[in-house]
């Protein structure tokens, strides 16, 4: 009997105008073991707009705790390929999402950001 992978990939933050604190859609993630997130940025303004991911994991969708950070995403050039984030993240616990605390930059600094996630079993 041989092993086959399942992957299931999501979109867990539509394509918006990222101007401060947001956090992307939760996933249940407990039938998965492995997760990959990707960020794309497809519009910027405002002076060098940065922004510094974090990945979060709960038990209950209610009591976020942070897992990992993802590489900041700063002045970027405006391209629609999908930044690798995230690589085999695991213990992932029940559910998963992407949070921004804040957007840093200078005048009224945003990012126009999709985040999609592969789940892998």
């Amino acid at each position: 009997m041989s092993y086959q992978q399942t992957t299931d990939e999501r979109t867990i933050l539509s394509s918006q105008a990222v101007t401060g604190a947001v956090s992307s859609e939760s996933v249940d993630c407990s039938q998965y073991s492995e997760a990959e997130v990707y960020i794309s940025v497809s519009a910027k303004s405002g002076t060098s707009p940065t922004a510094d991911w974090d990945v979060q994991t709960s038990p209950d969708d209610s009591a976020w705790h942070q897992h990992g950070n993802i590489p900041q995403v700063n002045d970027p050039s405006v391209t629609t390929v999908y930044r690798h984030a995230v690589h085999h993240v695991t213990n992932l616990g029940k559910y998963l999402r992407v949070d921004l605390p804040s957007m840093g930059g200078s005048s009224t600094p945003s990012l126009t950001t999709e985040i999609k996630i592969i789940l892998k079993t």
